[in-house]
């Protein structure tokens, strides 16, 4: 109940609105029409106008008609004109042959042979004449003749018929005036009463002084207004109505040398109401003016209470919630957009040619109340959308993504893409222009065949090359989509053709990388499900060792000697340390490999480093069969590194080179400046069969000694390089045959 009432009141409020705004712009649009008095006006102007005209048609010119048609004369010119109007002798024969052609087949295929004589006959008299047009003068001049009397007789019966007008005039015209070029009077003042005595008896309804002079006088003020009045009379009868008749020439057989009058007197409107013109026009304009101030009035009146509805009734609530408002919000914010600019386009529109035609009048019709629902109407929706639209607008966010939503994003979106490669945009831009305007041709050439010629070659050399680079372009398209439906599938299909350069060329491109890169994605993803599954058994096997060990020789203890006790002891201490060094290493290859470890970062002398490591290993090194060849530089080279670090790397290397190398064979250590780097390379001959995964060995638990029997935990690599990693360096190995070869480098600093 409550929303229908809240419709109710919106409805009243847009009535009083509606027709408030339609009967003020009513009163504003007469106003510039009716705020001044009606003998002030253009209407009367006009009227005043013809009469002048009507004037000088039957008060000043004198024309006889028998002696202007005994005077008729016929130029050369003329004969000419009328010879040449529908072309040359041969065009115009030709013409009346096509003429009746087609009539006189027609009769003799219903084999009326008398009908197809008498179009015969007919033909040939009219060619008869038109020959005889271009041979004998006096033949065209008595047929120019004959048009132009019976054109003069046509005039001068047309100027009987409308004198009917002049008398009108007459009768609502009193007039006293006289020519200063002849000295002829005119008056029509229709008693004995003077002028004076009229004008006492109030016979006069308007009054003004005629003062003519030579520049301006009182029939005409402009010479072209009487000759426009003319060829408008002229117009009136069909006889004139010829697009070869000569108005000049009527004008000046009518007039002669007459030259205008210049009138000296005084006119007057009659007031008298019976047949009187203008009186009545004079009456209705005053009308007019009183109905501008009633409507006007009226219309504020009613705007008044349109604001008070909106100020107390608040009728915009019957838009929300409502099933337009949800209908309306789901379109587009710029279908919205246009929507409501159009509307009000229309209502405009519609109410001012409402408000300028005058359609409030004082009796109302149907047709009054069938407009008047529809500007309410147009006056709803209009001003719904406007309400809804505002609210969007007042929610800035809302608004821009409402935006982002609109067709017009999408289009604008959709040729953006289009262009990101400019060169696709514009061949397909191109192309599609091309297609278009072929098919324009193809139009033209149904309306002008002879364009074929031009249409046919063109078609061969443009057209027909550009569809044949669309149809390869879909089928390579094709390719494309079948190719990827195989990757999608889990196939691996062959490479696609790179053709040329364009934006398929490069994608059919993009998928032949994308497609080794998957290949490689899968080789390195094999090997490292393998690489974690030799970790967890190498971790397992490496834990367990010593593990076992402990256990085994813990459960001898319980029947042991002493002198067997001390050796099982020493045996499980040396088990129980190797097995905290593995959990350190593996605890630290844990730290390093996650980047979860903090460095302290100074400038340390990498040689000292590298001696001091040296220094730990000297006896281990001493008593090995081992040869060690070093080449350093004399001078300190400087690195930003955490020492401690840096040293664990070259602690790792040494033990490595004390496991692994070779008996008997020498291991060489060089250090030197390279392209603000330090490079430390390590070579020696390993012990055990390296293999061809080389790269593996700087995983963690990998172990040149693939039965891991040696001492060690397998990561002192994997820890090396992450060491070396996180002080942005780079550590590498490199084997060939036994000999194995570790190279390193470090950032230098000053």
């Amino acid at each position: 109940m409550k929303r229908g009432r809240d419709i109710q009141i919106l409805l009243l409020w847009l009535m009083l609105i509606t027709i408030g705004f339609a009967l003020v712009a009513s009163a504003l649009l007469k106003a510039p029409y009716y705020t001044k008095d009606y003998f002030d006006s253009n209407e009367f102007a006009e009227e005043m106008d013809d009469f002048w005209g009507y004037f000088y048609l039957y008060e000043i010119i004198e024309t006889n008609k028998a002696e202007l048609l005994a005077n008729l004369e016929v130029t050369e010119d003329e004969i000419n004109e009328h010879r040449y109007r529908y072309g040359t002798l041969a065009e115009q024969v030709a013409n009346i042959h096509a003429q009746y052609e087609e009539q006189i087949q027609l009769a003799r295929l219903e084999e009326n042979e008398d009908l197809a004589q008498f179009y015969e006959n007919e033909r040939d008299e009219k060619i008869k004449d038109i020959t005889l047009n271009f041979e004998s003068d006096e033949h065209v001049k008595k047929k120019i003749l004959k048009e132009k009397e019976a054109r003069f007789d046509e005039l001068f019966q047309r100027l009987e018929r409308d004198r009917t007008l002049y008398d009108n005039y007459k009768q609502s015209i009193y007039y006293v005036l006289k020519d200063r070029n002849t000295e002829k009077t005119f008056w029509n003042l229709s008693s004995d009463q003077t002028w004076e005595e009229m004008k006492e008896d109030e016979r006069f309804l308007y009054e003004t002084s005629v003062k003519g002079t030579e520049d301006d006088h009182p029939v005409m003020p402009e010479t072209y207004r009487f000759e426009h009045h003319f060829y408008d009379f002229l117009h009136g009868d069909y006889v004139m109505d010829d697009e070869y008749v000569d108005m000049d020439y009527y004008l000046e057989a009518l007039t002669g040398d007459l030259s205008y009058p210049i009138l000296e007197g005084k006119l007057a409107i009659a007031s008298e109401r019976e047949g009187n013109r203008f009186v009545s026009n004079y009456e209705y304009y005053q009308s007019q003016q009183q109905r501008m101030i009633y409507e006007g009035g009226i219309g504020f009146v009613l705007l008044l209470a349109g604001l008070w509805f909106s100020l107390k009734k608040a009728p915009i609530r019957a838009l929300r919630g409502g099933i337009f408002e949800r209908a309306y919000q789901k379109l587009p914010i710029d279908l919205r957009y246009s929507a409501f600019l159009i509307t009000l386009f229309i209502d405009l529109a519609f109410l001012f040619t409402f408000a300028q035609e005058g359609q409030f009048a004082y009796t109302y019709t149907i047709e009054h109340v069938i407009v008047i629902g529809c500007l309410i109407f147009l006056a709803f929706v209009t001003f719904s959308q406007l309400v809804l639209l505002l609210d969007v607008v007042k929610d800035p966010d809302v608004h821009s993504a409402q935006w982002r939503n609109s067709l017009l994003f999408l289009i604008i979106s959709t040729i953006r893409e289009a262009f990101l490669d400019l060169s696709t945009g514009f061949q397909w831009a191109l192309m599609m222009m091309i297609v278009g305007l072929f098919g324009v041709g193809a139009a033209a050439v149904l309306y002008h065949p002879p364009l074929l010629l031009i249409y046919f070659p063109l078609t061969l050399l443009v057209l027909g090359p550009t569809l044949v680079y669309l149809f390869r372009q879909a089928g390579y398209i094709n390719q494309i989509v079948a190719n990827t439906r195989d990757i999608k599938s889990g196939h691996t299909p062959q490479d696609l053709p790179v053709r040329g350069r364009s934006a398929l060329a490069l994608l059919a491109q993009n998928i032949n990388t994308m497609k080794k890169g998957m290949k490689q994605s899968e080789r390195e993803q094999a090997k490292s499900e393998r690489l974690k599954t030799e970790l967890i058994t190498n971790v397992s096997h490496d834990l367990r060792t010593p593990l076992t060990s402990i256990i085994t020789y813990t459960e001898l203890l319980k029947d042991a000697d002493e002198q067997e006790r001390a050796d099982y002891i020493e045996i499980i201490d040396r088990k129980a340390r190797r097995l905290k060094i593995l959990i350190d290493d593996l605890f630290e290859a844990s730290k390093m490999s996650s980047g979860n470890i903090e460095l302290t970062l100074e400038t340390v002398d990498v040689l000292q480093l590298l001696q001091q490591a040296l220094a730990e290993y000297g006896e281990a090194l001493e008593q090995s069969s081992l040869q060690l060849r070093i080449s350093v530089p004399e001078e300190p080279l400087y690195i930003k590194a955490d020492g401690q670090k840096i040293w664990r790397v070259f602690d790792n290397l040494i033990q490595n080179i004390l496991k692994y190398s070779l008996e008997h064979t020498r291991v060489y250590l060089s250090v030197k400046e390279k392209k603000e780097t330090v490079e430390i390379i390590i070579k020696n001959v390993a012990k055990y069969e390296l293999g061809d995964n080389v790269d593996e060995l700087l995983e963690r638990f990998k172990r040149g000694d693939q039965s891991r029997n040696t001492e060690g935990s397998g990561l002192g690599l994997a820890i090396a390089k992450s060491i070396v990693d996180l002080h942005e360096g780079y550590l590498d190995i490199d084997v060939d045959g036994d000999l194995f070869k570790v190279i390193i480098q470090l950032p230098m600093t000053n």
